[in-house]
């Protein structure tokens, strides 16, 4: 009895002590407490997770003189990926101290967000001519530290009424550009001595709308914010020295500045501010206030785009590339499954193992089919593989023979992240100007946190399915919801303790606080830990679903890919297609290169083997997968290393449906490969065949990693570590799908194909007679009317 049946075979009274209403109604009334308790502990730091109108981006109108406070965050760096406390640079601070803004959350915090308040002073529509803010004399300490961080390139991220800033600069050109991402830069390094210069002074430029509800209120509104950083080693008139400290130093008038009514320009710079031990450096600032078009509502958008930095045409050709290339691969799967549900060149007769009904001029007449010695039926696979068929038993649908429960959990874990991901991009894309754009600071990572946690009930009913259909223990459901819950949750959990504790020792800002790291602790074990034995519970109590289809034959015949005739015939029909997208496409020319190289590989079967064939197939697998992922992985990898902020989250949903059909095609054609090639125990292949794609994700961050520039240890043990565990949940995604679809795909296989035992191949004219005879002396009921 094959596993399927037996495991079909397994009632529902096995869940008797399961059947416990009280058990539910304690769980859900756990949960409920724990998720209100979640929703206290998260006020404190204004938590995104609770919806109310607090959410929205607040619209402030600003009183002409008002005052408008300037927040600093953290400075950030692409090469050493290590954000830094604003203050720990010596910079000029408050009067009475920097404070933290009032809305940090656990999402900025995770994100390395570090607002804090800044001694700027900026009022509504009031010009500002060489304000000086104070001034430092540097020690040897405080020049290397500077020194170090403009080498390495760190960033200011000044906020104004929410805005970030932009910076104004030279582009190669020679003409002022503004850039919306990343901030300004520290300083610069001299390219002649290497020595660092300190951007000391910086043209502050506000733009503001006043519309007519606005005017006649008398405010107006911000709605651009950008920074000019200048480098400037200012002198005093009449020889005047200040030491810093006195108010007499505010009166007093530099040489360096242009007369009243002008700003300070490039063009207008002697000399820049080197750094040097014992040099005072004096910091300085104009306000510059420019009327724009723009209104409140769409000043989000140059930020968002880069000023259409890069059009939407780029995202629009990578999905039809995605879908062209969808439909090709539909249209092979549609050709394999066709071609094996008519045989009409196959010699056939109906029946069973016992009883073979043949179809003589229209009569059925019935005999006993006699044993076939291992000879024969070692000649007649001989006959079929001439043909271009193969015999492929029902072994396929066995359970796998090692490492069940893994398996079963690979696929509870990978239906949740799988479920969350849609979850969160579908919702992002909605959502995005209201809730959780980038005007929330930190409101898209909650959410995501949020979504993993409420798709445990996913995790825990897909890994008992698995696990029961596989032969698991039926009484032990708890067990298996503890080790979904724990396992993969709770390494992911440990690895980012770990690196908490490295960005705490090295002073980063990314160093989640205590009370961020029992928030994450009560989401994981206060929400998802329930939901995944619920999950549990409930997927023990159906039946196990049966692996091969009812009334399934024990072999079926198929149409052997590794056959010339097959190949040419398969082939002949997809090919115009492929041409086509590869003359539409350039990406179609390369995925038409891989089926021509895969077809000739195929083609020449010496050269395979079970082991390393299966890898190369892998990986032909995953490349042809990970080829038209690449484009929107390049946007995203930028946004998460460059500090660029991705928007595109309506292609990037559209994208991963996409990606989650055509990685279910690629399983089912290579599922199939295996099936012509006879290795029936493939699970953990179709379940890699999927999640083949990961593989090139990782190689490709290789590639993104060099565009970093990246300096130090700590860089490279901070991206392989995410991209890593970035791979592996793909692998655990993808792997869920190729196996659902190889699984599927050989249900349909074994229920429209011909079965084995009606194969009957055909015999000269003596031997037909022969066993003609012999059929008729076997028939009891016919031998009165033969005599």
């Amino acid at each position: 009895m094959t596993m399927g049946v037996a495991v079909a075979a397994a009632g529902p009274t096995m869940f008797g002590r399961c059947r416990r209403p009280a058990f539910v109604a304690a769980v859900v009334r756990r949960f409920l407490l724990l998720l209100l308790w979640l929703l206290f502990l998260t006020s404190p730091i204004k938590s995104s997770l609770t919806v109310n109108a607090a959410l929205e981006e607040t619209m402030r109108t600003f009183q002409k003189g008002e005052a408008i406070p300037l927040y600093v965050n953290a400075v950030t760096s692409t090469h050493t990926q290590l954000p830094r406390d604003f203050y720990r640079l010596p910079f000029c601070q408050p009067e009475a101290g920097p404070r933290m803004h009032s809305g940090q959350n656990l999402g900025q915090f995770i994100d390395g967000d570090f607002i804090l308040t800044s001694p700027y002073q900026i009022e509504m529509l009031q010009e500002q001519y060489c304000q000086k803010l104070c001034q430092i004399t540097l020690s040897n300490k405080q020049v290397d530290r500077l020194g170090h961080h403009i080498r390495q390139g760190y960033h200011n991220n000044w906020i104004l009424d929410n805005l970030p800033s932009a910076v104004v600069g030279i582009n190669l050109a020679g003409f002022k550009t503004k850039r919306y991402n990343g901030g300004f830069p520290l300083g610069f390094v001299a390219q002649d001595y290497g020595s660092p210069y300190v951007y000391n002074r910086v043209n502050i430029q506000v733009q503001y709308y006043d519309d007519t509800r606005a005017e006649s209120e008398g405010g107006y509104r911000v709605v651009g914010f950008a920074v000019e950083p200048l480098s400037v080693e200012h002198a005093w008139k009449d020889g005047f020295e200040w030491d810093g400290m006195s108010e007499e130093g505010y009166d007093k008038t530099l040489a360096t500045c242009p007369d009243s009514g002008e700003h300070l320009s490039q063009e207008g710079i002697e000399r820049s501010q080197v750094l040097k031990p014992g040099t005072p450096v004096l910091f300085t600032y104009d306000v510059i206030w420019e009327w724009s078009e723009v209104k409140w509502s769409d000043r989000w958008g140059v930020y968002v785009t880069e000023d259409h930095l890069v059009p939407n045409q780029v995202h629009i050709y990578s999905i039809i590339n995605s879908a062209l290339i969808v439909l090709v691969f539909a249209s092979v799967v549609a050709l394999v499954i066709i071609g094996n549900s008519h045989k009409n060149d196959v010699p056939v007769v109906a029946g069973n193992d016992s009883n073979i009904v043949a179809q003589q001029d229209g009569e059925p007449t019935s005999a006993v089919s006699s044993t076939e010695s291992d000879d024969e039926m070692l000649l007649q696979e001989q006959e079929l593989e001439e043909k271009g068929l193969v015999v492929v038993n029902i072994d396929v649908f066995n359970a796998p023979q090692c490492a069940q429960m893994l398996l079963s959990l690979c696929c509870g874990m990978g239906a949740q992240l799988l479920s969350s991901l849609f979850v969160t991009v579908g919702c992002t894309a909605i959502f995005y100007d209201r809730y959780l754009g980038p005007a929330h600071r930190g409101h898209f990572v909650q959410f995501t946190l949020l979504s993993v946690a409420l798709m445990g009930p996913v995790n825990g009913y897909v890994t008992s399915r698995f696990y029961k259909a596989f032969g698991g223990d039926e009484n032990d459901w708890k067990g298996v919801a503890k080790v979904a819950a724990l396992a993969f949750p709770g390494m992911t959990f440990a690895a980012f303790v770990f690196m908490n504790v490295v960005h705490w020792c090295l002073g980063s800002t990314k160093a989640v606080p205590l009370l961020g790291l029992l928030l994450i602790l009560v989401m994981w074990l206060g929400i998802s830990v329930p939901l995944v034995y619920a999950g549990a519970y409930a997927g023990f109590r159906q039946n196990a679903f049966q692996l091969s289809p009812p009334n399934c034959p024990r072999s079926i015949l198929l149409g052997n890919i590794l056959h010339r005739r097959f190949l040419n015939n398969m082939t002949r029909c997809s090919r115009c297609c492929i041409i086509v997208v590869a003359l539409l496409l350039n990406s179609g020319s390369i995925m038409l290169a891989l089926l021509w190289l895969l077809r000739r590989l195929l083609v020449q079967r010496k050269f395979w083997s079970p082991t390393w064939g299966g890898a190369v197939m892998l990986l032909i697998g995953g490349i042809l997968s990970f080829g038209f992922l690449y484009v929107e992985l390049f946007f995203i990898m930028t946004s998460l290393w460059m500090y660029q902020t991705y928007y595109s989250f309506g292609y990037l949903f559209l994208v991963l449906s996409i990606q989650t059909v055509k990685c279910a095609e690629v399983s089912i054609l290579f599922d199939y490969y295996r099936l012509c090639s006879k290795e029936c125990h493939s699970w953990w292949w179709q379940f890699s065949c999927g999640g083949a794609i990961s593989f090139w994700i990782f190689i490709s961050s290789f590639f993104n990693f060099a565009r970093l520039g990246p300096s130090g240890l700590y860089v490279y043990l901070v991206y392989f570590s995410f991209m890593f565990w970035v791979s592996l949940s793909v692998y655990l995604m993808m792997g869920f799908v190729g196996l659902i679809a190889s699984i599927y795909f050989n249900r349909i296989i074994f229920r429209i194909a011909k079965s084995r035992d009606d194969y009957r191949p055909l015999l000269s004219a003596e031997e037909e007679g022969g066993e003609r005879n012999a059929m008729e002396l076997s028939s009891p009921d016919e031998q009165p009317q033969q005599e």
